[in-house]
C-alpha cells in the first residue's frame, strides 16, 4: 500500500477530508508532497504530512486565520514558508553546534497520522505521532515520543506532547511557528505583551522589557519570556492566541531588507504577515527526566 493509499485509509472515518499532494495542489512547479485537504461545515484546512505542517486554515464564513508567502517551495526535505511550522526539539539556532539545522528537524521530516476522528462539535482531531531514530539521534542525542494534535473547528487547536523514552535529562525547546494575515502592517500591532522581558535578536539578544503594544517599524525579532496565556493581534480582523504551558512568545517580521533576502518570502511580501509563536525557549525550555511527560496548547481564532 502506498503511503497516499495508507493516508486515505487513516482518514476513512472523516468524509470531509481528501488525500491529494502539493504537486496537484499547488501546481506542478512543487514536489508530490501529501497533502491532507480538510473542507468540513466548520472549516477549510491544509495539512502536509511533513512536519505535520498546517498550511492552511479558513473558518467558515471569515478570513483566514494563516498566511503562507506566495513564493513558497513545496519540496521534501524543506521548510514551509507560512501556516504554523513546528519547530522542536529547539528553537533558532542550536546553541551547542550552530551548524546542525534552525529551528530543529521535524519540520523538515514526515509525521505518522495516528488517529483521525469527528467530535461531538463536529470538529474533525487528527493526531500526529514522530519518535526519535537513528537518524535523529545524530543531531540530537535523545530518545522521545512527540505527538502533536490538530483540532480543526471554529477555531484552530494545537496540542503538542512529548515524551522522554531515554535515561538522560532531555533539553527541548519548541515553537509553534504560525504566520498570520495582517491588512495594514503599519497599523498592526500586538497586545497581551505590556511589561513583559524580552531577549532582541537585533541587537545580539540584549534584554528589554515591552511597554504598550508591540508595533512593527522595521525589523521586529523577540523572544518574549514568561508571558501570559493570550495575545491579540491587532489587525483587521483581529486574531487571539490563546495557550496553556506555553511561556514564550516569539514576535517576528523581518522588515524589507531581511525579507528581501529570503528566497521564499521576497521583499514585496513582508508588509502581509507577522509572527506571533507561541512555545517554550531560552529560560522557559523544558528539561524533561526520565519518562516524564510535558505539554503544551495553543488556540488561534478570530477575535
Amino acid at each position: 500500500m502506498s503511503l497516499l493509499e495508507n493516508l486515505a485509509q487513516q482518514l476513512k472515518s472523516v468524509n470531509a477530508a481528501s488525500i491529494t499532494t502539493a504537486s496537484e495542489y499547488y501546481g506542478e512547479q512543487h514536489s508530490a508532497l501529501p497533502l491532507i485537504v480538510i473542507e468540513s461545515e466548520l472549516c477549510k484546512a491544509v495539512i502536509s504530512l511533513q512536519g505535520a505542517h498546517v498550511i492552511e486554515f479558513i473558518p467558515a464564513n471569515q478570513a483566514p486565520l494563516l498566511w503562507v508567502s506566495p513564493k513558497v517551495q513545496y519540496q521534501q526535505g524543506k521548510a514551509i514558508r507560512g501556516g504554523v511550522p513546528v519547530c522542536f526539539p529547539w528553537f533558532g539556532e542550536n546553541q551547542l553546534d550552530k551548524a546542525k539545522p534552525k529551528h530543529g528537524f521535524v519540520r523538515d521530516m514526515d509525521w505518522n497520522l495516528t488517529e483521525s476522528k469527528i467530535n461531538a462539535d463536529k470538529s474533525i482531531e487528527l493526531t500526529f505521532a514522530f519518535e526519535s531514530n537513528d537518524e535523529t539521534f545524530k543531531l540530537y542525542p535523545y530518545q522521545f515520543v512527540a505527538e502533536y494534535k490538530v483540532i480543526l473547528g471554529t477555531s484552530l487547536k494545537l496540542g503538542l506532547q512529548v515524551k522522554n523514552t531515554g535515561q538522560q535529562t532531555m533539553p527541548v525547546s519548541f515553537a509553534l511557528h504560525s504566520y498570520h494575515p495582517v491588512k495594514d502592517l503599519s497599523t498592526t500591532y500586538v497586545d497581551g505583551l505590556h511589561w513583559t522581558s524580552f531577549l532582541d535578536n537585533t541587537q545580539a539578544y540584549q534584554a528589554h522589557i515591552q511597554q504598550g503594544p508591540v508595533n512593527f517599524d522595521g525589523e521586529v525579532d523577540r523572544i518574549y519570556l514568561n508571558v501570559q496565556e493570550e495575545q491579540v493581534i491587532q489587525t483587521e480582523p483581529a486574531i487571539k492566541l490563546s495557550s496553556r504551558e506555553c511561556k514564550s512568545a516569539v514576535v517576528w517580521n523581518p522588515g524589507f531588507e531581511k525579507a528581501a533576502s529570503i528566497g521564499d518570502l521576497g521583499g514585496e511580501h513582508y508588509q502581509e504577515f507577522v509572527c506571533v509563536e507561541r512555545g517554550n525557549a531560552f529560560s522557559d525550555s523544558w528539561y524533561l527526566a526520565p519518562n516524564e511527560l510535558k505539554a503544551a496548547e495553543l488556540e488561534i481564532a478570530h477575535l
